[in-house]
């Protein structure tokens, strides 16, 4: 599915129905809909209670008395069901221009991610639901597409050891993660080959990542048009890709993919997107990342297919990220709201419907 032409498609129907700021708000914060052909089956997750011993369902029960008295006595409103964005940044440049983010608007945009609730997450715990975020916070994920140079570039340090340049992506969360610690250091940098420039210094590069608390995923080898490609040439170009990094360092993994220009393959072969072979190499993606304009749910909502999870971007643009702030200031029950209890899933009833049961195990759910 050509998901570009889905958006403008999308985009063009809102602003003739829309007559109106209100209106427009009232369809994206619509439920998913319109998803991808392949359907990924995606686990349960891990803080899964059903196997736990009894001094740790004792524990859980306390954990839950806590979060009630906090909702009827402090007006605590949890939502774990709420949206999540999925930030999609390219290249840190000189200027704010298309893709491109300045390196002081980056900045800018940590602190105010920070100053408005928001804290880190890894894509590997989003595809596990183990989402641990403090208590009233918002988890949001950064992703970063293509592996420009901008987003790692090296320098060295006074006694001549490799560092990331200060204005580089990485070099910037290190500084915002060293001010403010609870903010996570949590980044996902989505590969093609020959990432970063300067091959000299790749495989430090990612060690230095993975060493760090930042993730690797798939781009494809080539950054291709996947809809153009056949079945033997989908697998080619992914397969390739993990092969190529795991050569350089064998513990990379990559178990989610930015699909290149947001495409997938045609409908009959999307199902290479999610998992194949290449020659003596398998990989599987447990989610798929579209060049989005929206806010995305936590991968038990239902209706929620993980082969086509939507992104928001960097800026001031409408549908970019401070216009969903904005949103956010106004509805605030929209966002996901922790209870800081990663066992439990704490909702509102209003949201109780949403919720993909088969993915959850029932006594980890908290409605009030």
């Amino acid at each position: 599915m050509n998901y570009g032409k889905f958006l403008l498609v999308i985009l063009a129907l809102v602003v003739v129905a829309a007559g109106g700021f209100f209106v427009v708000r009232h369809f994206v914060l619509d439920r998913p809909g319109g998803e991808p052909t392949v359907i990924i089956t995606t686990p349960p997750p891990q803080t899964s209670v059903s196997s736990e011993t009894e001094t740790t369902s004792v524990t859980l029960d306390a954990h839950k008395k806590n979060v009630l008295e906090k909702i009827n006595g402090e007006g605590f409103a949890p939502n774990e069901l709420g949206e999540i964005m999925v930030l999609m940044y390219h290249r840190i440049g000189a200027e704010n221009i298309d893709y491109d983010r300045s390196v002081e608007s980056f900045k800018q945009d940590l602190e105010i991610l920070y100053q408005n609730g928001f804290r880190t997450i890894s894509m590997d715990d989003y595809i596990n639901s183990n989402i641990d975020v403090p208590a009233g916070t918002t988890p949001v994920i950064l992703t970063f597409d293509d592996g420009d140079i901008s987003h790692f570039k090296a320098a060295r340090d006074s006694d001549g050891k490799l560092i990331p340049d200060p204005d580089c992506a990485v070099g910037i969360l290190d500084d915002f993660y060293k001010k403010y610690p609870d903010f996570g250091r949590n980044a996902i940098f989505y590969l093609n080959a020959g990432a970063f420039g300067e091959s000299e210094h790749l495989e430090w590069k990612l060690r230095y990542l993975l060493d760090n608390g930042y993730e690797v995923g798939n781009h494809t080898y080539g950054h291709d048009y996947l809809n153009q490609l056949n079945a033997d040439e989908i697998q080619d170009t992914i397969g390739r890709n993990l092969r190529y990094y795991r050569n350089i360092y064998e513990k990379i993994e990559m178990n989610s993919m930015a699909l290149p220009y947001g495409i997938s393959p045609i409908p009959e072969l999307e199902e290479y997107a999610v998992s194949g072979v290449y020659e003596d190499t398998a990989y599987e993606n447990k989610v798929l990342l579209l060049v989005g304009w929206r806010p995305t749910w936590p991968l038990y909502t239902k209706g929620l297919n993980p082969a086509g999870i939507n992104r928001v971007q960097c800026g001031e643009d409408e549908f970019q990220m401070t216009w969903w702030l904005d949103v956010y200031s106004e509805k605030p029950e929209l966002r996901y709201i922790s209870d800081g209890v990663p066992e439990l899933i704490t909702i509102p009833e209003s949201e109780a419907e949403y919720i993909n049961s088969e993915l959850i195990d029932g006594e980890s759910v908290l409605v009030y």
